[in-house]
């Protein structure tokens, strides 16, 4: 944290009594966390009850490192780790320490977990000290430059390790404004997409819950004990999720269910559990703020839902879209090779020819001397195969855009089509012919090179989540 001015920091004079000695060392440890709180720190996130700042180890004086140690912060354990110091914006005595202490007790119950087992559960990040503080006038006000209103001078710190990622509600947010739905103005779209870099969460989640109204959602049955987050109904955000394929793993869901459930059966369950506290990085959940629900209205609320049956429905959701995609894409490759195999035959490169001559001579567009050629080629699955190599022919060769291609097979399509008077569809001659020309109608889909789908908003072109967490642009969100 850089600013016009800052507090100076004078060492005390010796003094001799014991008493006096550790109460000076007290003061010279606060001094010292106050110093690193307004000169080695960056603001990254805020939440409800507290601002995260990230601790730079870099520029900190030996002597700072050497006195800090003495308070159980030993930077030189391991010097390159980051540390987050959350400082509490509403001061309430005690609550600091409280959060601290839950914290601490749930991060050494984990420690107790074998080895070999630890990746199958959610990380607790260590807290490492708490300390009250009371800050000067010119700490104070370089702080309330942050938003951080203070009562008095004093506040409640906690050292802990910085997770490097983002909260699940953020990537929730951030995955919905990129993947509205294909028919979105394409000016709205950038809209959106340029709002998903916002790091501000508030008006991230605003943007999210604007973004939402595009996607048609069906219209949920209301329920007594419905679940906001953040004002928005997670009904409709997970509706949302589910229909533009969140690429969450089960093994997200299922470290989290672990280190959950481990901390209800030792009588100490996460007292807010809400996607803001749930920390994603290296395809590992972190699990964050042990503090106190923000009001008996929320606790009430989240005793009655298992967030974890939720993650684990979206990631099983997600692997069932997956294995139907690869299925799909595996049919599509087969008949792909047939195709191709067969478009080198002699039969099929002379009839080929010959449309390329009857439109030639008799001066016909080239897409309908095909379409008259092949009137009776959809028949069968041979049959449609040969209408389908007729079309990759000339495509390849840049006789036919994919445009005109695309409307051969859906002319073909529409002759399937029985409809009453009214154009209403009475029925289909031909299911199998219909769906399997609709089928071919990827092949003469052009290819994009995989890019961010956060400057295109493509769905089948999307980050792992893994990607979206771990993007350099922000720093991580610690605890809310």
């Amino acid at each position: 944290m850089r600013d016009k001015f800052l507090p100076q920091f004078n060492e005390p004079p010796a003094l001799n009594s014991e008493s006096e000695r550790t109460k000076e060392v007290e003061q010279v440890i606060d001094r010292r966390l106050e110093e690193m709180l307004v000169r080695h720190t960056e603001l990254v996130n805020q939440g409800v009850n507290g601002f995260i700042f990230k601790m730079e180890m870099t520029g900190i004086q030996p002597g700072v490192i050497e006195q800090l140690k003495t308070a159980g912060l030993n930077l030189e354990t391991n010097p390159d780790k980051q540390r987050a110091v959350k400082v509490f914006k509403i001061y309430e005595a005690g609550k600091g320490r409280q959060e601290y202490e839950a914290q601490k007790k749930a991060f050494e119950l984990l420690a107790t977990v074998p080895e070999q087992e630890r990746s199958r559960y959610a990380r607790i990040p260590n807290p490492e000290i708490y300390r009250n503080l009371e800050i000067s006038d010119e700490s104070k006000q370089i702080l309330e430059e942050h938003q951080v209103q203070l009562k008095g001078n004093q506040l409640e710190i906690i050292v802990m390790d910085f997770i490097e990622g983002e909260d699940l509600a953020t990537l929730y947010d951030r995955w919905i404004l990129c993947h509205l739905p294909e028919d979105t103005d394409p000016k709205l779209r950038a809209e959106f997409e340029a709002l998903s870099e916002t790091k501000d969460f508030v008006q991230l989640h605003r943007a999210m819950a604007d973004a939402i109204e595009f996607m048609k959602l069906p219209v949920r049955e209301k329920r007594p004990l419905k679940r906001n987050l953040y004002q928005v109904d997670t009904d409709r955000i997970y509706d949302a999720l589910k229909r533009t394929n969140f690429p969450l793993p089960t093994s997200i869901a299922d470290q989290l269910k672990n280190t959950l459930t481990l901390l209800e059966k030792n009588g100490m369950p996460h007292p807010d559990q809400h996607e803001r506290n749930i920390m994603i990085t290296q395809e590992r959940a972190h699990l964050v703020d042990f503090g106190l629900p923000k009001s008996s209205e929320d606790s009430e609320r989240e005793s009655n839902f298992q967030i974890t049956g939720i993650l684990s429905e979206l990631a099983r959701h997600g692997e069932r879209r997956g294995s139907k995609e690869h299925e799909k894409n595996e049919t599509l490759r087969v008949e792909r090779e047939k195709i191709e195999t067969l478009a080198k035959t002699e039969e099929l490169i002379a009839q080929v020819e010959q449309i390329r001559e009857i439109s030639r001579t008799r001066r016909k567009d080239l897409s309908e001397a095909v379409v008259n050629f092949t009137a009776d080629l959809t028949q069968n699955a041979d049959k449609l195969r040969e209408l389908i190599a007729i079309l990759s022919a000339y495509h390849e060769k840049g006789e036919m855009t994919d445009k005109v291609a695309l409307g051969i097979i859906e002319q073909k399509q529409q002759s399937l089509i029985k409809r009453d008077r009214s154009g209403k569809i009475e029925k289909i001659s031909n299911p199998f012919v219909f769906n399997q020309l609709e089928s071919y109608k990827a092949f003469f889909v052009v290819k994009k090179t995989p890019v961010d789908t956060r400057k295109t908003g493509n769905r089948q072109e999307s980050q792992p989540l893994v990607k979206l967490a771990n993007r350099p642009k922000r720093s991580g969100a610690q605890s809310r």
